[in-house]
């Protein structure tokens, strides 16, 4: 009798996350937290001194930056398979409504005619905004949590017809542990997902500084995608176990992350 292993195999989405194909990891994030070129936050007196035109031009560049990171942040969004269309939306929508007021900031910027003016706009991209301290973090943990949180629902959904099949094949070797501790790693990444989305909405300009809480966030991200790799790897374990019992024979014959 022939296993219908067709019921179990991880979809597209888990596969190639887990596989190494989604490269949204802590090394990411941490990486939206330094994305800020490494120029001076304010245009130093002695580089400006009451030069308007110099103040307007620097503010200008430090808005450019931040334009085009979070367009780079779009472009990623757009680009991603493993999103669903609600998310994808929110996650651009966030973005594009940064660009527009800082566009907003620049073109008042640029009407500036006293340096007092200019340099409080200039510092207002910093307080006000926080794109690469603030918002980057926050909207590339939302990406990354949000494709976790779907691979994590796919596992969830499969969990009852994994039991079956192994029951149904007399629970061979050690595929009733296997099952066991995938149920209980995806368990866990549920928790640290729902941990790290309660830890998104604070970050805001208004708590800057707030790196303990950055740091919590690629703590628990990371955290769920090793709890859904290893559950991957039982998954493996437990579907060639399963093709072994029954002579190899199946209903079909690819393996996790087919087609990735």
């Amino acid at each position: 009798m022939k296993l219908n292993l067709r019921l179990i195999l991880p979809s597209a989405a888990l596969a190639s996350v887990l596989a190494g194909g989604f490269a949204m990891n802590h090394t990411t994030v941490l990486a939206a937290t330094q994305a800020s070129p490494a120029a001076t936050h304010t245009p130093l007196h002695g580089a400006c001194g009451q030069n308007v035109p110099c103040v307007i031009a620097f503010g200008n560049d430090r808005i450019s930056d931040r334009v085009l990171a979070l367009q780079k942040f779009i472009d990623r969004v757009n680009a991603h398979k493993h999103l669903s269309i609600t998310q994808s939306s929110a996650l651009v929508s966030s973005a594009n409504s940064s660009i527009s007021s800082l566009q907003t900031l620049q073109a008042q910027l640029d009407k500036e005619t006293t340096i007092t003016a200019a340099r409080a706009d200039v510092k207002s991209i910093y307080t006000q905004f926080r794109i690469f301290a603030e918002q980057l973090p926050r909207d590339y943990g939302t990406l990354w949590s949000d494709v976790l949180s779907n691979v994590q629902a796919d596992f969830t959904s499969k969990e009852s017809n994994i039991q079956q099949l192994i029951q149904k094949a007399g629970s061979p070797g050690n595929t009733t542990q296997l099952y066991q501790d995938l149920v209980a790693k995806v368990s866990d990444a549920g928790t640290q997902i729902s941990n790290a989305e309660a830890l998104l909405p604070n970050l805001v300009p208004a708590n800057y500084p707030n790196q303990s809480t950055k740091q919590q966030l690629r703590t628990d991200l990371h955290t769920a995608h090793e709890d859904l790799k290893a559950a991957r790897a039982d998954l493996k374990q437990i579907i060639a176990a399963l093709k072994a019992a029954h002579g190899g024979s199946s209903a079909t014959t690819p393996t996790p992350g087919a087609g990735s």
